[in-house]
């Protein structure tokens, strides 16, 4: 039997809030996920062109690497 603790003043038992929890997020994760594909579906069904036939641009490289600023050195003086 898990142990008893309180919370607030309430009992509860923890291991049973803890699956009431993951439960929670696994049906708000499948939720997201239907809405998701039902999007991607709608966005399919009105650009079949462009999803099938036009691959990704390639990124373009750059011309020159970044140039880092030259470290500066100050000089200290003993006054």
């Amino acid at each position: 039997m898990p142990a008893l603790r309180t919370c607030g003043g309430l009992p509860f038992f923890q291991d049973e809030v803890l699956q009431i929890i993951q439960a929670a997020r696994s049906a708000r994760r499948r939720e997201l996920r239907g809405q998701i594909n039902q999007r991607i579906a709608v966005v399919v069904r009105h650009l079949p062109d462009l999803a099938s036939t036009k691959p990704a641009p390639a990124p373009e490289p750059a011309d020159e690497p970044r140039k880092r600023p030259k470290l500066r050195t100050y000089l200290e003086c003993d006054r």
